[in-house]
């Protein structure tokens, strides 16, 4: 439970991210909001203030996020680069095989060049710490790529020569100490002729009918979702 104390006259927006990790058995939170104080004489916006009130954030999102998230963020760093992760966003570019440390949750999601998925149903795009295996010594190693490489944790990038790749971290060490935030990131480009030269030894491969399974339940996982 958790109360937010605000003016009547306030315009804020009160906004709930639900990270589901295991799709097929976790569900969004169950959220119910209730006001304590008297709200005679304050209505609520209609539609149309609604629709001004939209128009004018999306003119706020070419700030930041064309500029900021995707301009300086993404497209002025280095190609086939990730940075170390911070307690903001940190955003790559392009594809990438690479190696995470550990996180509470981590989500490794691929896009195009503007950050915008193509159908999460149809193609692997992203992992989570769910769904990634893990190596083991505990890391994770991605293998992105537009040809499917064989190996459990890849990152389809849908025919996509080009895109972006920002991932998400929860649960990061807060010891300002740590410059890593315990995270170590590697990232490199591998022909995938020579990928089973870098790959960790125990990397779990899959054959095709394999991926065919684990791409159904994928979507069903997915449609799961959808439900709520």
């Amino acid at each position: 439970m958790a109360h937010i104390r605000l003016l009547l006259t306030a315009r804020l927006q009160l906004f709930v991210r639900n990270n589901l990790g295991n799709w097929d058995v976790q569900t969004p939170d169950n959220l119910t909001v209730e006001l304590l104080d008297d709200a005679t004489g304050h209505k609520p916006i209609d539609e149309t203030a609604i629709f001004h009130r939209a128009q004018w954030n999306l003119q706020e999102y070419i700030i930041d996020y064309g500029v900021g998230a995707f301009g300086l963020k993404t497209m002025i760093n280095p190609v086939n680069k990730l940075s170390k992760p911070s307690q903001s966003s940190t955003l790559g570019h392009r594809r990438h095989p690479l190696s995470v440390g550990e996180a509470d949750f981590f989500f490794f999601p691929a896009t195009d060049p503007w950050l915008i998925t193509v159908d999460p149903r149809a193609y692997q795009l992203s992992l989570n710490s769910k769904h990634a295996v893990a190596n083991a010594n505990g890391t994770h190693t991605f293998v992105v790529s537009r040809t499917d490489p064989g190996v459990s944790n890849w990152i389809d990038t849908a025919g996509l020569n080009e895109g972006t790749i920002m991932v998400r971290w929860q649960g990061l060490p807060t010891d300002s100490s740590d410059k890593d935030n315990g995270v170590a990131i590697a990232a490199q480009v591998v022909r995938l002729s020579q990928l089973a030269d870098v790959l960790p030894v125990g990397t779990q491969y899959v054959k095709p009918e394999e991926r065919k399974e684990q791409l159904a339940q994928r979507a069903e996982g997915y449609a799961q979702r959808l439900q709520f």
